[in-house]
């Protein structure tokens, strides 16, 4: 249900059986808890390592981007949300079959993923060209008062 109809409608029991593509809250942390109980911290394996690795770089590269840059990712995946979600088509669309269980790879990431992607290197041009032309004007004028 999309947030329009949700704050429109006064009947709570309609919103809360509405099923949508995307995965529901409660299952997605239920899974997320099942795969956190698994791991055992005090025999660690490999792949708890990569999974520490790819966080530990995700917060880094977040701290290293700065805030505009930052500001400029929350944008793009906001952005793709809202255009998978009002898609059409999206349902129609067939990709690999990857197995019924494997909710990661599935045509709403690919889809969300590419939207992301061409949404953010769309912003980051505008903006990189914008910030190019304020330097610009900055440099002439510094020039000239000299």
């Amino acid at each position: 249900m999309y947030l329009l109809q949700a704050a429109t409608t006064t009947n709570l029991d309609e919103i809360a059986t509405t099923t949508s593509a995307y995965p529901q809250l409660g299952d997605a942390f239920a899974s997320i808890n099942t795969a956190i109980s698994g791991f055992n911290f005090q025999n660690p394996t490999w792949d708890l390592f990569i999974i520490l690795f790819f966080v530990v770089s995700a917060f880094v590269y977040g701290l290293t981007l700065g805030r505009d840059r930052i500001i400029l990712i929350l944008i793009a995946v906001y952005m793709s949300l809202a255009i998978i979600g009002a898609a059409p088509f999206v349902d129609e669309l067939v990709i690999a079959d990857f197995g019924e269980n494997n909710a990661f790879v599935s045509k709403y990431y690919y889809i969300f993923n590419n939207i992301c992607c061409v949404i953010l290197f769309i912003i980051a041009k505008r903006v990189i060209a914008g910030f190019s032309k304020i330097r610009c004007a900055r440099s002439v004028v510094a020039d000239n008062s000299v």
